[in-house]
């Protein structure tokens, strides 16, 4: 490899991580906001507070919506995404694909067991282990996020890209909105699962960056 490529290589590398790092950061920040009686945490209880009646139009929607974020979905959305683009010969797109799933999932539950944050009161969902962060949001976050991003490096035309890209923040937002509305989670649950997410979908794209130095 030449010294032009190292180069860029490690510059890259420093990016990536140092925008990962920054999202970890955030999590933290808003992990430390959401407790009581701090900003974060009293905008929790106020929205819980203020949240309306169930409506049976809204509830059916969100409860539909908000599985589009649960692990199964989002694995096995992934999964084809990955098997797609393995056969069309984009196979680090491919792996790229199911480890913005995979390792959001396990990246998730690992930071749930070390804050270890109870779920909010009466939820209209069965929903069992810890709220923060949220894993329908992070899983949303990191998956979607990366097919918004493979969308804009493709060869799709420039309307589909911005397609994809808007369906993409779309989907990412109801996700986060269901569970707030849904009881699941409070918001700050959601914001630190969009910065749990966001940091691992940084990595991933700076996997795929990697790769495309390499190539070249």
């Amino acid at each position: 490899m030449s010294a032009p490529d190292s180069q860029q290589r490690y510059r890259v590398l420093a990016t990536g991580l140092l925008v990962s790092a920054g999202f970890f950061l955030l999590l933290g920040a808003v992990a430390w906001l959401s407790a009581e009686g701090r900003p974060l945490g009293d905008a929790d209880a106020r929205i819980a507070r203020w949240m309306p009646p169930e409506r049976p139009g809204v509830h059916t929607f969100f409860s539909v919506v908000t599985h589009l974020g649960n692990w199964p979905a989002v694995l096995t959305g992934a999964s084809g995404v990955g098997v797609l683009l393995w056969r069309r010969g984009r196979r680090a797109w491919a792996l790229a694909a199911v480890a913005s799933a995979a390792g959001a999932g396990l990246l998730d539950e690992a930071i749930k067991r070390v804050f270890l944050r109870p779920r909010p009161p009466a939820p209209y969902l069965s929903a069992s282990g810890y709220a923060f962060p949220s894993g329908h949001a992070t899983l949303a976050l990191a998956f979607y996020g990366l097919c918004a991003w493979l969308a804009l490096r493709s060869r799709l035309p420039r309307g589909w890209k911005v397609v994809a890209v808007a369906g993409s923040i779309l989907l990412v937002l109801v996700v986060g909105a269901s569970r707030v509305y849904l009881s699941a989670h409070w918001l700050s649950d959601v914001l630190g699962g969009y910065a749990t997410g966001a940091a691992w979908l940084s990595l991933c794209v700076t996997a795929l960056r990697l790769t495309a130095v390499k190539r070249s």
